[in-house]
């Protein structure tokens, strides 16, 4: 690996979790030690898998991790730095990064002709572990198949589609048809825990992952026949699904018919949460209220949804006939009143619930739409962030919302602000880190990738 220039170094205390606009931090930290205990993979000499997917098997012939967290992190430093990571390290289409309280970023990417690859850097940018998951080459730049989430011991949670049959550190999980959703949890070493698949007719896809303050993941996805997650199956369905640290399912259900799903998660420190996406039709949350859409044009949904999965408050956003959503882009962030904010490319006219907002110009997606809702979704404000075309990814911090771009990355807050500029065939990835911002991106000419981490206190 070649390391960059570290910038400055500022302090960042304590180390809760990053569910709200002003996250704290931490220095790595080992996970807590699987104990006995039932899931989905089950070892030779175990029972079989339970309902939540096709499992897997532990060579050494016992039960699957019961799972929990390890300790917390203690206070960390919060590094302005930037690496050049070396092709061994990390080479492809990078469709995910995430940060964790220990502030390690975690990324994913697939490697052409060899699969999706995840690898962790420790908060300093030093690799800490790099390793190909599966040989899949289902990919799309729009729609990222391959996710990632840190947890609060610094472990790393997976979310990707596969299409041939899986086999890693000794757990297997087949194919059921097309293409299936694997879910699979790493040590801070990269091992793997454990390895849970959920697969049926047709095409299963993720869309979303979180974990949770108390470890708890969070996946939404789509599928398009009958997929069982654990709770029975789901047809035709945008679905949402609560598991626990060891994979064992708490809970899932279908939420809307048709559209892209879920896009992201804000987790919140009482077990709530927001997610925020792109849904067409019937779309509806326990508890919430049901909207109609239409079969023709994606809209926005957002939910604040308690532990369980019921609707505290739902709506869906952009009935005008002039109304078109980008395919990426979206993010959420809890607040710290317990409200959200939270960012939409678009074009057209849309109420949030302030009045009639414009959006970018049609029928170019130049707009981005930046809102503000209190814990029971009542309007705070709305207003359009006008970015060039091609709006890829975003993070939102304390005060201001990160925007990348083919070519460079922009702060809109008091004003707008270039942050880093390069080739403009390349591509970042965004996400919140402690205390920073990090973006991770391939070289124009895909021979390695670069990460750069830049404190709060470094911003303008």
């Amino acid at each position: 690996m070649r390391w960059g220039t570290v910038l400055t170094v500022c302090l960042v205390v304590g180390c809760g979790a990053r569910s709200t606009l002003d996250p704290d931090g931490g220095q790595p930290a080992p996970g807590g030690s699987p104990s006995a205990g039932g899931a989905d993979n089950v070892g030779a000499a175990g029972g079989q898998a339970s309902a939540g997917g096709s499992g897997g098997t532990d060579p050494e012939g016992g039960q699957g991790p019961q799972g929990g967290e390890g300790p917390l992190c203690p206070p960390a430093l919060c590094a302005s730095w930037e690496v050049t990571l070396d092709p061994g390290d990390l080479v492809g289409f990078v469709e995910h990064v995430a940060s964790d309280p220990c502030g390690n970023i975690s990324l994913t990417s697939r490697k052409q002709d060899d699969g999706v690859y995840v690898t962790q850097l420790d908060p300093l940018g030093a690799v800490k572990w790099s390793r190909r998951l599966s040989s899949s080459q289902i990919g799309d730049p729009n729609n990222p198949t391959a996710l990632v989430a840190g947890t609060p011991s610094g472990d790393v949670v997976v979310a990707f589609s596969f299409e041939t049959a899986l086999s890693i550190d000794g757990f297997t999980a087949s194919n059921v048809d097309q293409i299936d959703i694997a879910l699979v949890r790493l040590d801070d070493q990269g091992n793997v825990e454990w390895l849970r698949s959920f697969g049926a007719d047709e095409i299963e896809r993720p869309t979303a992952l979180a974990v949770s303050d108390d470890g708890d993941i969070l996946l939404g996805g789509y599928a398009q026949s009958g997929v069982d997650l654990g709770g029975g199956p789901l047809e035709d369905a945008l679905f949402l699904a609560r598991f626990s640290a060891s994979g064992e399912h708490r809970w899932s259900y279908r939420f809307a018919e048709t559209g892209k799903g879920a896009a992201a998660f804000a987790t919140q420190p009482d077990g709530a949460f927001w997610v925020l996406g792109r849904a067409r039709r019937d779309v509806q949350f326990p508890g919430g209220p049901l909207f109609d859409g239409d079969n023709f044009q994606d809209r926005i949904f957002v939910a604040h949804l308690t532990q369980d999965g019921t609707a505290l408050f739902s709506s869906l956003y952009g009935d005008s006939d002039d109304f078109f959503l980008s395919s990426r882009g979206f993010e959420i962030a809890a607040r710290a009143d317990g409200g959200a904010r939270f960012v939409a490319a678009m074009v057209g006219t849309v109420d949030f619930g302030g009045g009639i907002l414009t959006i970018g110009q049609s029928p170019i997606i130049d707009g981005v739409a930046d809102v503000s809702l209190t814990a029971a979704g009542d309007f705070i404000s709305a207003s359009q962030l006008t970015v060039p075309v091609g709006y890829f990814s975003s993070a939102i911090g304390p005060e201001q919302v990160f925007l990348g771009e083919p070519g460079s990355v922009v702060q809109y807050g008091a004003g707008v602000v270039p942050l880093l500029s390069f080739e403009s065939n390349s591509f970042p990835v965004l996400t919140r880190v402690a205390g920073g911002i990090v973006s991770a991106r391939v070289l124009g000419d895909g021979t390695s990738t670069v990460v750069t981490q830049l404190c709060d206190g470094d911003l303008p």
